[in-house]
C-alpha cells in the first residue's frame, strides 16, 4: 500500500441531482454556534428578562441578573401570547424546563447562600406564600409580591432584601449521612458473561471516589433466583447471612453490621469485595451452563429487602439486575406492591438506581415498556440505566468493541452517582402569576398534575418540565412570574431551601413571540410529551408508529402556517419559511421520528437537555486532516470578521480546546480515506477508514497501517502502555484534548470512547454503526432532512391563500 490518497468509489454518496434543494444551504447546527456570543462578542450570557438562552450544548458562561441561570431553568417561550386562543393557534408548547441540581461550571456565578441561624428570617407573602425574591418591590412600611401582586404591610430591613434570583437558605444541620447499598445479580448468566466480576471490580476502583467519603457508608448484597446473600465484615472475618425464601424478602441483620464506613474501613471493604468475588467464582467455576428459573417477583422482592436495609438511614439503593421480560408491573398484585414500595422510598429518603443489563432478549427490546420498568427509579428520583448486551457471546471485533464500551459505561455510570453530591428528601413547589395555570408536570416519571412533588432523593441530572396555559387575558409587556422552591438535604446532612425565580413577558406581536422561542427547551418539552404516547404502549409496527407522529407533523405545519400568516413580513412564498429561533426544530423532529429504538425514546425523557440535543443532532468532526491543517477560519456572522481556530489546542481566552469544523450529518461527508468522530451525548464514537496517510496510523496507534491495527487488535486510542513511543505525540494529544473537551461539555459525565475500523469491504455489513447517527439521510423508512423540509414547505403553501 502506498501513501497516496485512495480514490474510493463514493457509491455511498447521494447524487446532487437527487436533492430537491441544495443540502448545504439549509439550517443546521454548525461551527458558528458552538460558542455563544453576546452583543459584545463575549461568550457570556446575562440572564435578563426576555433574553434568549444560548444553545444548551454550546460553550457559554452565565452571570445571573434578573432570572435564574438557564442551566437551571429554560422557558420554551420568553414572550408569551396575550390570550390562550392565540397560544393554541401557535401549536407550541408553553412550559419550563427545570434541572434544579445541575453541575455549575467554575466560571459561572456560585449560588448565594444565606445562613438562617444568623438571625435571618425568610420574608414570605401572606397571600400566596411565595418567598422573598429579587422582584419583590419594597416601600417604607410594606412590600408588594410579584407573584400575586398582594401588598403586605410588613417592614423589611434592607439587610433582608434579596438581589439574586437563585438563593440557597441554610435551614439546619441534620444527622443524615449518605448510605449506599449495592445489590448485585449473582446468577450464573451474570457470572458467565463477566458482569458480576466487572461490577465488583468497578466498585473496587471507584472506592476512593465516593463524595464525602469520610461520612459515607457502603453495604454489599448479592442475590440469585433462590436466595439473597448479605455480606459483612466482622473483625477480620467475612460473614454471610442468607435469606433463603426469596418470596419473603427482608433484611436479616442490623444495619450497623451491614454498612461499613468507607473513610475509616477501606481495607476491610476491599477485603470484602475480594472474598465475595472468590466465593462466587468457586460457586460457578465448574458450572458451564445452568437453566434459568424465571421469577416474576424477583426484582420486587430484591428491592423490598434493599429498602428494609436502608429504612433506618435513607440513602441510595443501586440494583444490578438482568432484564426479565416476563415482569409485568401492571399486574394487579405487582402494581399495588410497586406503588407501596415507591411511597416507602419517598417517605424515608431512599432513592433507587437501576442498572439493567439485557442478555436474554438479544437486542429485541423494542417492546420493553421502559416507562413502567424504570418506575422504581423515575418515581424516587434515581437513575435508570439500560445496557443491551445482546452480542455478549460474539467474537466479532465490532461486537467486542460495543461490549467493552458498554461495560465501561457501567463503570462510568456508577462513578457518576457515587462521586457527586446527591440530594435527599427533595420537595418541589411551584408558584406563579395568577393569570396562568400549571396543568401538567412531565418527566421520566409518570405525569403529575399537582404543583407540589417530592422524591426520596435526586441526582444532579434529574430534570422535568412544567406545562402551562393561560386562564386570563394579558396585556402587552405584562410580566408573568415563576418561583420554584426546593427543599433538600445534601450529602453533608445540611438542609437547604433553594429558590429559583424566573420572569417572562406577554406580547401581542406574533413575530416577536416566535423570535423569542428557546429552541432547546421547546424541543425537549415537545418530545417528552410525544414520547409519553409511544413508550407507555410501545409500538413495533413501523406503519402504526408512523401514524403516531402524524399529529406532531401536523402541529409543526400549523405552527409555521400561523407564523407565516400572522408574523412574517416576507411575501416571497417560493422559499422555505422558518422563524429564526425555530430553524433547527424540523431537523430535531426529523431525527426523532426516524429512530424506532424505544430506549432511545426513554432517554429523551430522562437525560438532561444538553445530552438530548446532542442525541438528536450529534456533533460530527473529521480527525485525520488536522495533522496537516492545524488551523481553520470561520467568519463571525455579526461583524464578518475572521475567527482563527487552532484545532486541538487550548484557546487561552476562553480556556477551552478548539474543536474541528462540524460536518453535515450525511453519508456525503464520509470518505473511505479519512477518520471521523461522532459525539452523540452518550458515547464518543471514532471511525477509522482504511486509506489514510501512513503517518496517521503511526502517530495515533504506533502501527504501520489499517491492517496492522486490525492484527494488533487495537481497541483504544488512549493507550497507557509505557512502551508506547507515541505517548507524547502532538497529533494524538490534540485528539485526546478534543475528547476531553467534548466530555467537559457533558458537564463532566464521562462518555466511553468506541473505536471502529471500517473499509469499503466491511461497509455493507457494519455501516449501521455509523449510519444511525447520520440523521440527515433517509433512515428507518423516513425521509431525509432535505425532503422533510420540502414536505413541510409544500404543506404550508397548500394552507395559505395567495
Amino acid at each position: 500500500m502506498n501513501s497516496n490518497k485512495h480514490n474510493t468509489s463514493q457509491k455511498h454518496k447521494i447524487k446532487r441531482e437527487n436533492y430537491q434543494i441544495d443540502p448545504n444551504s439549509i439550517p443546521r447546527p454548525n461551527a458558528f454556534n458552538e460558542i455563544y456570543s453576546n452583543e459584545s462578542k463575549e461568550p457570556i450570557y446575562f440572564s435578563f428578562i426576555n433574553s434568549i438562552p444560548p444553545f444548551s450544548s454550546t460553550f457559554f458562561k452565565v452571570i445571573e441578573s434578573e432570572n435564574s441561570s438557564c442551566r437551571f431553568i429554560r422557558s420554551s417561550m420568553t414572550k408569551i401570547p396575550v390570550t390562550q386562543s392565540i397560544l393554541q393557534q401557535t401549536h407550541l408548547v408553553f412550559g419550563i424546563y427545570f434541572q434544579p441540581f445541575t453541575n455549575i461550571p467554575k466560571y459561572d456565578d456560585e449560588i448565594k447562600k444565606i445562613d438562617l441561624s444568623e438571625n435571618y428570617n425568610i420574608i414570605r407573602c401572606k397571600n400566596c406564600r411565595s418567598y422573598i425574591n429579587n422582584k419583590y418591590t419594597f416601600g417604607s412600611k410594606n412590600f408588594k409580591c410579584n407573584i400575586c401582586n398582594s401588598l403586605n404591610d410588613v417592614f423589611v430591613d434592607e439587610s433582608n432584601i434579596i438581589n439574586r434570583p437563585t438563593i440557597d437558605f441554610l435551614i439546619k444541620k441534620t444527622d443524615f449521612k449518605p448510605y449506599y447499598l449495592f445489590m448485585i445479580d449473582e446468577t450464573q448468566l451474570s457470572f458467565s458473561n463477566g458482569l458480576f466480576s466487572y461490577i465488583l471490580n468497578s466498585l473496587n476502583i471507584n472506592l476512593d471516589n465516593f463524595h464525602n467519603i469520610e461520612n459515607s457508608y457502603i453495604g454489599i448484597v448479592t442475590y440469585n433466583e433462590k436466595e439473597i446473600n448479605f455480606y459483612y465484615s466482622d473483625k477480620d472475618e467475612i460473614r454471610l447471612v442468607k435469606v433463603t425464601d426469596i418470596n419473603d424478602a427482608f433484611c436479616p441483620i442490623d444495619s450497623k453490621k451491614l454498612f461499613c464506613n468507607i473513610g475509616e474501613n477501606k481495607d476491610k471493604i476491599l477485603n470484602l469485595i475480594e472474598k465475595i468475588t472468590i466465593n462466587i467464582t468457586n460457586k460457578f467455576e465448574n458450572i458451564k451452563k445452568q437453566s434459568i428459573k424465571k421469577n416474576n417477583f424477583l426484582l420486587l422482592n430484591i428491592i423490598q429487602s434493599g429498602i428494609d436495609s436502608l429504612i433506618e438511614h435513607g440513602g441510595r439503593l443501586l440494583i444490578f439486575h438482568n432484564y426479565n421480560n416476563d415482569l409485568n408491573l401492571n399486574e394487579e398484585g405487582l402494581k399495588d406492591k410497586t406503588e407501596s414500595l415507591i411511597e416507602k422510598c419517598n417517605n424515608n429518603k431512599i432513592t433507587i438506581d437501576q442498572f439493567i443489563y439485557d442478555i436474554l432478549s438479544k437486542g429485541k427490546y423494542d417492546n420493553i415498556n421502559f416507562n413502567l420498568f424504570s418506575k422504581f427509579s423515575s418515581e424516587t428520583g434515581g437513575h435508570f440505566n439500560y445496557y443491551p448486551l445482546f452480542n455478549v457471546e460474539s467474537d466479532n471485533l465490532f461486537s467486542n468493541i460495543e461490549i467493552n464500551s458498554t461495560l465501561e459505561k457501567i463503570h462510568y455510570d456508577i462513578n457518576s452517582i457515587i462521586s457527586v453530591n446527591n440530594y435527599y428528601e427533595t420537595k418541589f413547589m411551584i408558584r406563579h402569576s395568577k393569570e396562568i395555570d400549571c396543568f401538567e408536570i412531565i418527566g421520566s416519571f409518570l405525569n403529575k398534575n399537582q404543583e407540589a412533588i417530592e422524591f426520596g432523593g435526586c441526582s444532579n441530572d434529574i430534570s422535568f418540565g412544567y406545562i402551562f396555559r393561560l386562564i386570563d387575558n394579558l396585556i402587552s409587556n405584562q410580566r408573568i412570574h415563576f418561583q420554584i422552591a426546593c427543599l433538600y438535604i445534601d450529602n453533608y446532612g445540611y438542609q437547604y431551601l433553594r429558590l429559583f425565580n424566573y420572569t417572562i413577558t406577554a406580547e401581542e406581536d406574533i413575530n416577536k413571540i416566535y423570535s423569542s422561542l428557546d429552541i432547546d427547551a421547546i424541543t425537549k418539552l415537545t418530545l417528552i410529551r410525544e414520547v409519553r404516547k409511544s413508550t407507555i404502549n410501545p409500538i413495533d409496527d413501523p406503519d402504526k408508529r408512523k401514524k403516531e407522529y402524524t399529529e406532531l407533523y401536523k402541529r409543526i405545519v400549523e405552527s409555521f402556517v400561523f407564523y407565516r400568516k400572522k408574523g412574517s413580513d416576507d411575501k416571497d412564498m417560493s422559499r422555505l419559511i422558518l422563524p429564526s429561533t425555530l430553524k433547527y426544530f424540523p431537523i430535531y423532529i426529523n431525527s426523532f421520528i426516524k429512530n424506532k429504538d424505544t430506549f432511545y425514546n426513554y432517554q429523551i425523557l430522562s437525560l438532561p437537555i444538553y445530552s438530548v440535543i446532542k442525541m438528536l443532532y450529534p456533533k460530527f468532526y473529521r480527525l485525520d486532516d488536522i495533522q496537516n491543517d492545524q488551523t481553520y477560519f470561520t467568519t463571525n456572522v455579526k461583524d464578518k470578521t475572521l475567527i482563527r481556530h487552532n484545532i486541538g489546542y487550548l484557546n487561552e481566552k476562553l480556556n477551552i480546546i478548539e474543536k474541528p469544523y462540524m460536518l453535515r450529518l450525511s453519508k456525503d461527508s464520509i470518505d473511505f480515506d479519512s477518520a471521523y468522530l461522532i459525539d452523540d451525548g452518550i458515547y464518543i464514537n471514532i471511525y477509522i477508514f482504511e486509506y489514510i496517510e501512513f503517518d496517521f496510523y503511526q502517530n495515533i496507534f504506533n502501527c504501520h497501517d489499517w491492517d496492522d491495527c486490525i492484527k494488533n487488535y487495537i481497541t483504544s486510542i488512549d493507550d497507557d502502555d509505557e512502551n508506547n513511543n507515541n505517548k507524547n505525540n502532538d497529533l494524538k494529544q490534540r485528539i485526546l484534548n478534543i475528547i476531553t473537551e467534548l466530555r467537559n461539555e457533558n458537564y463532566d459525565k464521562i462518555q466511553p470512547v468506541r473505536l471502529y475500523f471500517l473499509n469499503e469491504r466491511t461497509w455493507k455489513v457494519n455501516k449501521h454503526i455509523i449510519l444511525k447517527y447520520l440523521i440527515e439521510d433517509n433512515y428507518n423508512q423516513y425521509s431525509n432532512y432535505v425532503d422533510f423540509l420540502c414536505e413541510i414547505h409544500r404543506d404550508i403553501q397548500k394552507k395559505i391563500d395567495y
